[in-house]
């Protein structure tokens, strides 16, 4: 305890005002420097799903949005980063907090965010690119600067006389904390409840108070900088820290081992979002896993993760190497994912990490070179992978690195007894999962396959961490060609292309040219004589679209026919002489291949006047005249994601204003992973449009799949000639079932088909 003296007078009793304030000034310092490092890193986290559903509709809603922005939010953080890093190295802890101070306000200036003027990617760019432009024009200035405070703040925080300030690490957990929150928040809370203007005020003012608590702490900086700092220079490595300088090698590690998490997180999001649908919540369940991996690996037991992450692995990889050769439930399917990349290799990355972070004279090199490596992550598969590969190979050739890098101990690391244990429970609770979560799987693989299953699961436990643990390599190589194996074209593949929104391919089955989208069939053409002009698998004559052309395809309304979606062109089978067949198509890629009659002569064959425009179909209809189509029919689907944008109700209200009288509104909502009938059910309700629905169970023998058509129309007498047809039913959500989707909400967790 400190006591205060007088000259002449002895001991003076102690003074209240002073003891306590000295006793509360470490406490406060650390309140509000833990404070701001939580909100900044809330509002880095919470603005990305904010920015990337403001600027998802603009790009067909597909899954490659987020990829690209995250590459975006990304590279800014490492601009924010370097920004610390080297105005922290040559201005020194005097002037760089007042040129942070100073660039605080910029933002300002750009607040609240919103879309540019020119948002919508012009014809002929690359959409990556241009949506890149988009997000800097948008979100650039608040986000670089919001950036910039995780190393900061923890820098400042070392140079103060504080008795923590020796490892200030600690806040890197408070605010990947607040980011944590941030993301589970935005989805759960904030996307439900708030319009999208009135999310970009909360941000705003989120921003404001941000930056009022780093001014705040640039004061305490000043007033509690530690007496043997040098203000204006950095403390240089060597002796004075007690630690040596950084070599190359162990920077690159740095490096590589934010790399593999973030590639998989991105590999991971894109891999659900593609097949089920491209939204927040899918977006975000990842990220906030990874964080929560960094708040776990920087916890007060740092030394054991790496060692268990590591251990638990090849489990893992077998969970997800599950996925890819059995059909499985979505709720299944999205766990296994998540499992490998959760507890898994995020962790024994992070893990290392942590174990191996420098004194703070290196925190904001550190920082920089973790923040190059999850860049780099972002930087290969939003812009590198989709124009180098074919297909979607880039996750399993990193899960294949995480395993050689991650697997089994580090050098001088012993093979402890407790260290099989997680490992065995991990495979363990697999299996008791499989059983538990999929009891339909006697139905579906037979009962001989599934026990086959189990067995090889409780047999090859002990084998597989045999050769995981001592030939790493050899496990890594085989995991790379198993994983692979599922996500390489067909050899037989006439066409493949891949884009940015997603990897089509054209395969020969017999006398069929097939479409795949993705994991998805997009319809196919019979090309011997006399059947290429007939429409067949969703579009079958008998089935439900058939039967509305057949009612409605006559009409003198219907010699304009509007048709959001192009696949192989086969509703140009439909089309008649004197009729114009306008196709609305974003994928370059889809128009060339429909327009090659060498793979689909439906565009080619039809005696109808074919116009096909590319871009987004929504976009792209509002600029058609009013009341001009008979018949809009929507089938826009990647892969079996349907973009949510074109099922809300302004999209539907956008098509009954182009919709001509006597005119009918066909949507197809066949999906395997979501049950769409409850939302179009709401929306309609809420347009007050009177609607009917088919499900089609589809017939092998004649070239016919299984599809569900909702038909919507102004009136109920104009649904009759469908309404006497069988089949049809009118479209009633279930009570309590109907949703309504808007441009700013869609909950697409309540009509997950979970089983």
């Amino acid at each position: 305890m400190t006591s205060l003296t007088s000259p002449g007078r002895g001991l003076r009793p102690p003074e209240v005002g002073p003891d306590r304030s000295e006793r509360w000034a470490p406490t406060a310092m650390v309140l509000l420097f833990g404070v701001a490092s939580f909100l900044s890193a809330g509002l880095l986290f919470l603005v990305q799903p904010m920015a990337g559903k403001l600027v998802l509709p603009l790009f067909g809603g597909s899954a490659s949005v987020w990829n690209a922005a995250m590459l975006f939010f990304q590279t800014v953080l490492l601009a924010g980063y370097a920004y610390a890093h080297v105005s922290t190295q040559r201005l020194g802890l005097r002037r760089q907090p007042l040129l942070h101070a100073a660039a605080l306000l910029v933002p300002l200036l750009v607040l609240p965010i919103a879309l540019p003027t020119e948002a919508p990617p012009p014809e002929g760019v690359m959409p990556a690119l241009w949506l890149l432009q988009v997000l800097v024009l948008m979100v650039g200035a608040p986000f670089l600067l919001v950036s910039t405070s995780g190393p900061l703040l923890q820098r400042w925080f070392s140079a103060t006389d504080h008795h923590r300030a020796g490892d200030p690490y600690f806040l890197y957990a408070a605010g990947n904390a607040g980011s944590l929150l941030a993301l589970l928040a935005y989805p759960l809370l904030v996307e439900p409840a708030l319009s999208l203007e009135a999310q970009t005020r909360l941000w705003s003012f989120g921003y404001g108070l941000f930056a009022i608590l780093t001014l705040a702490c640039v004061v305490a900086l000043r007033r509690r900088r530690a007496p043997t700092l040098d203000p204006d220079s950095a403390p240089a490595a060597g002796p004075a820290t007690g630690e040596a300088p950084l070599g190359l090698r162990r920077q690159l590690t740095w490096v590589l081992l934010a790399f593999m998490p973030s590639s998989l997180m991105l590999g991971v999001t894109s891999f659900l979002s593609t097949d089920i649908a491209a939204f927040p919540l899918l977006w975000v369940v990842p990220l906030a896993l990874y964080l929560l991996t960094f708040i776990v690996a920087f916890g007060q037991r740092r030394p054991l993760v790496a060692l268990y992450a590591g251990r638990l692995l090849p489990a893992a990889v077998l969970a997800v190497a599950l996925t890819l050769v059995v059909p499985l439930p979505t709720g299944l399917e999205v766990a296994l994912h998540l499992l490998l990349f959760l507890p898994t290799v995020a962790l024994a990355a992070h893990g290392r990490l942590a174990q191996d972070r420098p004194t703070p004279a290196h925190l904001t090199r550190f920082y920089l070179l973790v923040s190059t490596g999850g860049a780099l992550g972002g930087l290969f598969n939003g812009l590198l992978a989709p124009v180098t590969f074919d297909s979607v190979v880039e996750y399993p050739l990193v899960i294949a690195a995480a395993v050689f890098v991650l697997v089994g101990p580090r050098p001088g690391e012993s093979r402890s007894a407790p260290v099989a244990r997680p490992r065995r429970a991990l495979t363990a609770a697999l299996v008791v999962g499989v059983l538990w979560l999929l009891p339909q799987g006697v139905e579906r693989l037979g009962p001989v396959a599934a026990a086959v299953l189990v067995g090889l699961l409780l047999g090859a436990r002990r084998l597989v961490a045999m050769v995981a643990d001592r030939r790493p390599l050899a496990f890594a190589v085989g995991t790379s060609l198993a994983l692979a194996s599922a996500t390489l074209p067909a050899s037989g593949a006439l066409h493949t292309e891949r884009t940015f929104f997603g990897v089509a391919r054209v395969e020969a089955e017999g006398d069929r040219h097939v479409l795949v989208h993705g994991t998805t069939i997009h319809g196919w053409q019979d090309r011997r004589p006399g059947q290429a002009t007939v429409p067949q698998s969703y579009y079958h004559r008998s089935g439900p679209i058939g039967e509305v052309f057949a009612a409605y395809g006559r009409q003198p309304a219907a010699d304009e026919v509007a048709i959001i979606g192009l696949g192989t062109g086969g509703l140009a089978a439909y089309g008649r002489a004197g009729q114009t067949l306008t196709f609305y198509e974003i994928d370059e890629a889809i128009v060339d291949i429909a327009t090659d009659p060498q793979l689909f002569s439906f565009l080619h064959d039809t005696p109808a006047e074919v116009d096909v425009v590319l871009g987004d179909g929504r976009l792209s209809l509002a600029d058609a005249p009013a009341h001009h189509f008979g018949i809009i029919a929507l089938d826009a689907f990647s892969s079996d994601a349907i973009p949510v944008h074109l099922l809300t109700t302004e999209a539907v209200a956008l098509y009954r204003s182009k919709l001509a009288p006597g005119g009918v509104i066909a949507l197809h909502i066949s999906n395997r992973h979501l049950d769409l009938g409850p939302v179009v059910a709401g929306v309609a309700e809420q347009q007050g449009l009177p609607g009917l629905v088919r499900h089609d169970a589809g017939d092998a023998d004649l070239g016919k799949l299984a599809s569900t058509w909702v038909v919507l129309a102004e009136n109920a007498e104009t649904l009759a000639p469908l309404a006497a047809r069988p089949g049809w039913r009118p479209l009633v959500a279930e009570p309590g079932q109907a949703l309504v989707w808007t441009d700013d909400f869609s909950d697409v967790v309540r009509v997950l088909r979970w089983r």
